[in-house]
């Protein structure tokens, strides 16, 4: 008698379903080396912070780049503006 007894304090047979799959979606939220969905979280996150690492050096070289051609490009017209002078 304590089968049925456990069948109905779940709720019958539906109460049981929804016990193992509560059982089940609480095991993918577990760590157990590679094919849990905590598992696959934790590795998009990492993914995602180095590609927040490669984004920002990224934007660290563009700035960089950018004051150079703007140091270049302020020499050059200085240089023209100097050759334009001595032709007059």
């Amino acid at each position: 008698m304590l089968l049925p007894e456990i069948l109905q304090a779940l709720g019958g047979f539906t109460g049981l379903g929804a016990l193992v799959a509560a059982t089940a979606t609480w095991r993918q939220t577990q760590p157990n080396h590679g094919s849990s969905m905590k598992d696959s979280l934790t590795r998009v996150e990492r993914a995602l912070e180095a590609l927040d690492h490669r984004l920002n050096s990224m934007d660290e070289r563009i700035t960089l780049l950018d004051e150079r051609a703007e140091r270049t490009h302020h020499h050059l017209e200085c240089r023209i503006e100097h050759i334009e002078h001595d032709q007059t």
